[in-house]
């Protein structure tokens, strides 16, 4: 088989991107054809090699068994003709010996002439040319006629010879050879025994017959080179062989498996032949010489056997050797050839792989578009940037794909692509995603030309230019909008590239500098920069006010600051330079203007008979003489860093310290706090602050005016204000307090009548008193409200629950909104969240802003500009604000709202959009303050009428978490429970009223207490010096000098541990004397089971004290 009998291989195509989309993932199949056309290969050139080594192994074969088969004939017909001669050598011996022994039995020895007898002998054994000499001996063993010479070793035989002749029987003896090779001197002896008449042995006759008689027989070519005959006795003796071989002649081979097999073939008479191990590869015929105990062999060697086989094969395998040489020659050239061609196949495999990927990775899109229009591929970056699954678009129209506006010119362009030829064209259109969002891109189109029956295809290259685009219109913007900033920046801008042509060049600068419009056009920077040295005086630039900038004097007398530096990019390279000019001579004139308006201020301040402060950050800015004296500094003691609080009282430093980080913002229009002066005494003051900026920070500036205790004007204001509002509100509170007063009255009047009649069931009676004390707790409570709301208050911060205020409020205004029929509606959640301030004043502020809210809502009812069935109401919300750390409570009424144009000037005092003679203007100003000081902001607008919105912030957790309701310092009648198995003792009880004080005293003797009473302070003091008490109950207002307060610091000189309640149905103020004197306060009217849950707490507080160690 040759080289171009094999079939070429090559690699199965990969799918054309003119006919499929092509999956870029797909492994190609080449690389796996061509290891299988090197497997068949290997396969047929194995298969011919095997079938050309088989022919030569069945010729060998073939040959070989010819060759044995001519061999087998060969010693066959050897050993044939060597039987047949031997039998007629044998024969003709026989007939010699014979007559010799006929004439030496017949005549005898003695009368047998022996010379006649050799002569006649030797002219018979001269006759036949294969007798080598005759010999007779006599029974003695003598020799008495010999017709050739014998040595020792024929001397010897023929002795032996005539041994065996006594006993033989009548026959051929066949005698040993005689050591030598045939045609050599080596010969064999036979012998025939001679007998006389009588059978008595007369001796032997005996012929000798040469071994090269063996070589006329069978000639070299017979039985090959290493081929042989040879004569064997029955014994095994070697008498002869041919070729002669040293040692064979003579030998006995009975222990051979070769002398078994012809002894077997010499007593069967038969012709074998066989492969007989003799140490070599034979093969062996043998023959038995007629009825004599002698056999012929004929043996032809296996290797002449070979021999001849592979001369007979030399032609043939001389052939197959050229075939295989042939074929072991194409194999490596084949091989490579495949190999190549896979490498080949697998190179291309990978090539069309990276195309593939490349091209369902590049980030353009790629189509193949038919002339119809529809795609035959597109690749995954033209899929994604239409928002398609992968291979999604195969088989789409680009048409449908393409935006309606720009569909006309696409399928013209389609349509003349042919007549344009590969060169292509290049245009932007719009496609639409499947989402129906419109994608601008760049299309490249060219033509892919018909190549054998396939259909010429246009190529289209897709770029996305949605983000360019984008792009592109955010730079226009961003450039528009810096050309806006670049004029309207009050400095003057020069850009100048590294080429020195000028970039940008602002108004401001061609305007400031006078810039001529050629020196602009021409865009040279060094003309114009020389323009620009023009103006500027020499020598007299120095440094400006910010680092970087230098000042420059012009000839015109204006002053500019300049600074320029360098524009690099992000690597370091110079893009060009950037130069900035103001004009600062307005600015320096201001400021020079500035600093003597300052110096006046300052010299106005100092001279100021007002106290005044500047203050930031808690920081003491600046402080004027009027000032110092009020806080007793003198002009040079003010420590540096003196903090605000350290000019407050220590009980409210950190509620001022609130407030004064909050007025940096907000206003005071006024605050009333305890002061500090620089020996630690504490006076009274009226605070008004307002935000201002000294050197252009934030700062406040205070206005204080030192007040005496109890005097003090926002005091007094705001106690008017309440008062006028409970005199507003009189009318209600009597109305609330008439209602149980008139169930009081009915219900005791009847029981009166009950038991004037007769006996009363004692529940019905328990049920009477028990109603009769639940009204006395209702006015009870009346009364509490009205006195907390109307004691002064000094604004004392503390945390509280804005509900409790809240619900306060709406508990005292809701009676009058009742009797004027408006409707007022609450939305208050039972905790709306803590905040600090004064709830006193916060409360206060509710009432003034519904109370407010009541009075707008009478006054447009009472104009009649109302619409049909509309409903006077005014509503109280709290307004959650989850975002925001802050309480947002919003007051709003349905009534005219406030005038636009006051609303800026509703908050200032004395300022009141009320009728006259209603209202002190005094209401909303107040309010203000009050919010202020708690942190917040009030605020006003119209929606549908006036909503006033109120901002407080939220205590943080830890405040909020020990808040409860609200803190007033003081203890209500209410109707505590008492508290079972509290500590009893001796009390002294102090009480003007004679009624309060049996009663009260036999309360506290029910419930085991020992009760000393007196009506007046001397009294008092009379009993406790002859039996001192365990505590000391006392009404506030007492007769005669000492009041109830008095008499308490008195008992106490002599008992500093004394607990003391005072009972009064006055109204107590914040931070009250007696607040510090008493253990507890209770204000009248009074639960006695309080007074006893109360006194108990005291007794057990004392005697904790007392039992604690020392």
């Amino acid at each position: 088989m040759t080289a171009e009998s094999i079939p070429p291989t090559s690699p199965t195509p990969a799918p054309s991107l003119d006919t499929a989309a092509g999956d870029a993932a797909a492994a190609a199949p080449a690389p796996t054809h061509g290891r299988r056309n090197q497997r068949r290969f290997r396969i047929l050139w194995a298969a011919m090699v095997g079938v050309i080594l088989g022919g030569l192994s069945l010729s060998a074969v073939s040959e070989f068994g010819k060759a044995r088969s001519d061999a087998d004939r060969a010693v066959a017909d050897g050993a044939l003709i060597l039987k047949q001669h031997m039998l007629h050598h044998f024969e003709g011996a026989d007939v010699i010996l014979r007559h010799s022994a006929a004439e030496v039995a017949t005549l005898g020895w003695e009368a047998l002439n022996l010379d006649r007898t050799r002569l006649d002998l030797q002219a018979l054994a001269e006759g036949s040319s294969w007798v080598h000499g005759l010999w007779l001996l006599d029974a003695a063993g003598e020799r008495r006629i010999a017709t050739a010479p014998a040595d020792a070793a024929v001397r010897d035989a023929l002795a032996v010879l005539a041994r065996r002749a006594v006993d033989a029987p009548d026959g051929l003896l066949i005698g040993d050879p005689v050591a030598g090779a045939f045609g050599s001197g080596s010969l064999f002896l036979i012998g025939r025994p001679i007998r006389s008449a009588d059978g008595a042995y007369l001796g032997v006759a005996t012929l000798g017959i040469p071994g090269a008689d063996l070589a006329d027989v069978f000639s070299h070519s017979v039985l090959g080179r290493n081929g042989a005959i040879g004569l064997i006795r029955a014994d095994g003796v070697v008498l002869a062989r041919y070729p002669a071989v040293s040692g064979m002649v003579g030998r006995s081979i009975v222990d051979s498996t070769v002398f078994a097999e012809i002894r077997r073939g010499a007593e069967s008479g038969t012709l074998r032949v066989d492969s007989v191990s003799d140490g070599r590869q034979r093969v062996v015929s043998f023959a038995r010489v007629g009825n004599l105990p002698l056999a012929v062999t004929a043996a032809y060697s296996t290797s002449d056997v070979r021999a001849a086989a592979a001369a007979a094969m030399t032609l043939q395998w001389a052939f197959g050797g050229l075939v295989l040489l042939v074929l072991f020659g194409l194999y490596p050239m084949t091989m490579r050839r495949l190999r190549f061609e896979e490498a080949a196949a697998h190179d291309l495999a990978e090539r069309e792989l990276l195309f593939r990927s490349i091209l369902n990775n590049v980030g353009v899109g790629i189509t193949l578009v038919a002339r119809d229009g529809t795609i035959r591929f597109a690749n995954t970056g033209f899929d994604r940037l239409l928002h398609y699954p992968p291979g999604g678009l195969t088989g789409a129209n680009i048409e449908d794909l393409t935006h309606p506006d720009d569909r006309l010119g696409t399928m013209y362009r389609v349509s003349r692509m042919e007549a344009l030829g590969p060169s292509g064209i290049a245009y932007e259109k719009r496609y639409l995603r499947r989402d129906g969002q419109d994608v601008e891109a760049l299309v490249t189109l060219s033509l892919k030309p018909r190549m054998g029956d396939q259909e010429p295809l246009l190529v289209g290259v897709i770029q996305d230019l949605t983000e360019q685009k984008a792009r592109e219109k955010a730079i226009a913007f961003q450039n528009s909008l810096l050309r806006i900033q670049q004029e309207a920046t009050p400095d003057g801008l020069l850009v100048v590239d590294a080429g020195g042509r000028v970039r940008s060049c602002n108004a401001r600068f061609r305007e400031l500098w006078r810039v001529p419009e050629r020196l602009v056009e021409d865009g040279e920077a060094e003309a114009l920069l020389a323009h620009v040295a023009s103006h500027v005086v020499p020598g007299a630039a120095t440094a400006g006010d910010e680092p970087g900038w230098t000042r420059l004097r012009l000839t015109d007398g204006r002053i500019v600051d300049a600074l320029e530096g360098d524009l690099r990019d992000s690597a370091g390279a110079l893009l060009g330079r950037v130069w900035f000019h103001r004009n600062v001579s307005a600015r320096l004139a201001a400021e020079e203007a500035l600093r003597e308006s300052e110096s006046r201020y300052r010299a106005l301040v100092e001279q100021s008979p007002e106290a005044i402060v500047v203050h930031a950050d808690d920081r003491v800015l600046f402080i004027n003489r009027a000032a110092l004296t009020l806080f007793g500094f003198g002009p040079a003691d003010v420590p540096d860093g003196l903090a605000v609080t350290d000019l407050v009282a220590p009980s409210v430093r950190e509620q001022v310290g609130e407030a004064t980080r909050a007025t940096a913002e907000v206003p005071w229009n006024g605050i009333q706090e305890d002061l500090q002066r620089r020996d630690g005494s504490l006076f009274d003051a009226w605070i008004i602050s307002a935000p201002i900026r000294l050197h252009d920070r934030p700062a406040a500036q205070a206005v204080i005016r030192p007040l005496d205790v109890g005097d003090g004007v926002r005091g007094r204001l705001m106690q008017t204000a309440k008062m006028a509002t409970l005199g507003q509100m009189a009318a209600g509170v009597a109305h609330e307090l008439s209602q149980p007063l008139n169930i009081l009255s009915m219900g005791l009047e009847g029981l009166r009548l009950r038991l004037a009649g007769g006996s009363v069931p004692p529940q019905e009676t328990a049920e009477k008193l028990e109603m009769a004390t639940r009204q006395c707790s209702r006015m009870a409570e009346i009364i509490d409200h009205i006195r907390v709301f109307s004691r002064s208050s000094k604004g004392r911060l503390s945390a509280f629950d804005a509900a409790g205020p809240l619900t306060a409020a709406v508990d005292m205004m809701r009676p009058v909104f009742a009797r004027e029929s408006v409707a007022l509606e609450i939305d208050v959640p039972p905790r709306a969240g803590v905040v600090e301030g004064s709830p006193v004043e916060f409360e206060q502020v509710v009432i003034n802003l519904l109370r407010n809210a009541l009075d707008a809502l009478l006054e447009r009812r009472a104009d009649g500009d109302v619409e049909p069935g509309w409903q006077a109401t005014a509503r109280l919300r709290v307004v959650p604000e989850p975002q925001a750390p802050q309480l947002l409570i919003e007051v709003s009424d349905n009534g005219p709202g406030v005038p636009r144009h006051l609303l800026q000037d509703i908050f200032e005092p004395f300022f009141t959009t009320k009728r006259e003679g209603v209202g002190t203007g005094l209401g909303l100003s107040i309010c203000m303050n009050a919010i202020t000081k708690m942190g917040g902001t009030l605020r006003v607008e119209n929606r549908g009428g006036a909503v006033f919105s109120i901002r407080l912030p939220l205590a943080d957790n830890a405040v909020a978490e020990a808040a409860g309701a609200p803190v007033v310092g003081l203890s209500g009648g209410g109707t505590g429970a008492p508290m079972p198995g509290v500590p009893t003792g001796h009390v002294l009880l102090v009480e003007d009223e004679p009624l309060a004080r049996q009663a009260l005293a036999v309360y506290l003797i029910e419930h085991g207490f020992r009760v000393s009473t007196a009506s007046d302070a001397s009294e008092a003091s009379a009993k406790a010096r002859l039996d001192p008490p365990d505590a000391v109950i006392a009404d506030l207002n007492l007769p005669g000098g000492d009041d109830g307060a008095t008499l308490i610091r008195r008992l106490r000189e002599r008992d500093p541990r004394l607990p003391a309640l005072v009972v009064t149905g006055a109204v107590i103020a914040d931070g009250d004397p007696v607040t510090r004197v008493a253990t507890a306060v209770l204000l009248k009217p009074v639960d006695a089971r309080r007074v006893v849950q109360a006194l108990g707490e005291a007794l057990a507080e004392r005697r904790r004290a007392e039992s604690a160690p020392i």
